[in-house]
């Protein structure tokens, strides 16, 4: 079931408009009025909505295609919002982030933990951080940290650098890696 906000609109005109009067709804004028689409009238509308077993009313809308669909088919082409897909991949990477935290900073000049300040990670030595004292594997190790090189080594630290002194299990869900090393690009730089 989806309910449909332009139904919920024409349930509000249509009873301001029988019950109120016009210009209590904050109704435009008549001419302004004949300009737009006929609304449908309350008969029409009331006839969408079906009671339901718990005593609730659901609105069935027919399934018209969404604004971005519309604009799709006019623009003859996919419309992607990449604003809204980059910005949910950064509130997923915060909230990954949290299983970090604990350990990591992220700040500049903020304090080692358990692990080192991450700020400045990456295109860095994988044990570049003054001040921290690393394991005799990341001693050892010529990696350097990139999106690859991270990804592969939250996954499953164990595995990727063997004798880590890194007590963390590693991030299993790959779209999970992908945005907390998104959120680690920003919050790093």
């Amino acid at each position: 079931m989806r309910f449909n906000f332009a139904v919920i609109r024409l349930l509000f005109v249509s009873t301001c408009t029988l019950g109120l009067g016009l210009s209590a709804c904050g109704q435009a004028s008549s001419e302004a009025q004949s300009q737009t689409d006929p609304e449908p009238s309350l008969a029409d509308v009331m006839e969408t909505i079906k009671p339901q077993s718990n005593g609730a009313q659901a609105v069935e809308t027919p399934e018209q295609p969404s604004s971005i669909e519309r604009l799709d088919e006019q623009m003859g082409a996919s419309v992607q919002s990449t604003s809204v897909d980059a910005e949910a991949m950064m509130k997923r990477g915060r909230i990954v982030w949290l299983k970090c935290r604990s350990c990591h900073e992220v700040d500049p000049g903020a304090p080692h933990k358990v692990g080192p300040n991450l700020h400045g990670m990456f295109d860095q030595p994988i044990a570049s951080r003054e001040g921290f004292t690393y394991s005799a594997a990341f001693e050892e190790s010529d990696i350097i940290w990139t999106d690859e090189t991270l990804d592969a080594f939250i996954e499953r630290p164990t595995n990727y650098i063997r004798g880590t002194k890194m007590a963390f299990a590693g991030i299993s869900k790959e779209s999970d890696r992908t945005a907390v090393i998104a959120y680690l690009r920003k919050a790093t730089q």
